[in-house]
């Protein structure tokens, strides 16, 4: 399963990444709810069979017990004992890491990343994410909290966030700052185009989809936040590159179906101002497995119990 800030994913994968069958629920607030839905669900999915559960969560993981140790876009969830609870939900062995480490650990071995040496991922959904795999391991750090460029500080002075810091890039490119700003434009009259048209009387349940949409009927300031959210991503990159120099660099998540919207205007930010693309410029492309790869992913965490990483 692969539990973001807004969806619950749950499917059946078998060992060669193919999803036999899979259920969507909204994440609730509450984990404790979120536990009992989730286990009915599995309930269905299993169909009596015995089975190991892998899970892909957002946030720090403690993997080791199965932790959520904090989650900006969970704040309930913090110190959570997910993979306990969970395990005694459904009666099964669970194996628990965080969400983009498990979409990151899916694309290196059956996705985009196959074949290259380094691999840099970030999942551009609610918030954003980062996995890190070289030579088919996760590099994850001396406590598995490692590859959280969502905050990476781009600005020292910029927007708070809920993480506690400030000027985090996922404050400028995640899925929820988008409809943040796309929302402030249209209640202070910034924009009088093809948003409102698009979303009518739906404000409050606006989506960065509908911010796309409206931006590709040549609504100037739906484009330009877009464009600025690709600049803000590319100096996040920038960063990424000069620290790590990749061979390839892969945008997954909603956000990332933008397209050349955002990646035209990141690109150009990498390769104007990073020292090392100048030289070695990463191949910068889609996610091949799209909103599959966190599902394929948790279930190879579930198969390996951990062993991917180092």
């Amino acid at each position: 399963m692969d539990i973001g800030g807004t969806l619950v994913k749950i499917g059946r994968v078998t060992p060669g990444g193919g999803i036999v069958e899979r259920r969507d629920l909204s994440t609730s607030p509450d984990p404790e709810r979120a536990i009992a839905e989730i286990a009915a669900a599995v309930a269905e999915l299993r169909a009596g069979e015995n089975i190991a559960v892998g899970v892909g969560c957002a946030g720090l993981i403690d993997r080791v017990n199965g932790v959520v140790e904090t989650s900006p876009n969970l704040a309930e969830w913090e110190g959570f004992p997910l993979g306990p609870q969970l395990s005694a939900a459904t009666k099964a062995t669970v194996h628990v890491a965080n969400d983009a480490n498990a979409f990151g650990l899916a694309e290196a071995l059956f996705g985009a990343g196959r074949g290259h040496r380094l691999m840099v991922l970030l999942t551009l959904g609610t918030g954003i994410g980062g996995c890190v795999v070289e030579d088919g391991l996760m590099r994850d750090g001396a406590h598995g909290l490692a590859a959280e460029p969502g905050h990476m500080s781009i600005m020292m002075d910029g927007l708070p966030c809920p993480c506690g810091g400030r000027g985090c890039l996922e404050r400028y490119v995640g899925g929820r700052a988008i409809v943040e700003r796309a929302r402030a434009g249209v209640e202070s009259g910034a924009t009088d185009g093809a948003l409102l048209r698009w979303v009518g009387a739906r404000l409050s349940d606006l989506t960065p989809r509908d911010v796309f949409e409206a931006a590709l009927e040549e609504d100037e300031f739906c484009h330009r936040i877009f464009a600025d959210a690709g600049r803000a991503l590319g100096f996040g990159l920038v960063n990424l590159v000069n620290l790590l120099d990749p061979d390839v660099v892969i945008l997954g998540g909603g956000v990332a179906l933008a397209g050349d919207i955002l990646l035209g205007p990141a690109r150009r930010v990498v390769h104007e101002h990073s020292m090392v693309a100048r030289r070695r410029m990463p191949v910068v492309r889609d996610s091949a497995l799209g909103e599959s790869g966190g599902l394929i992913g948790a279930s190879l965490v579930a198969r390996e119990g951990g062993s991917g990483s180092r």
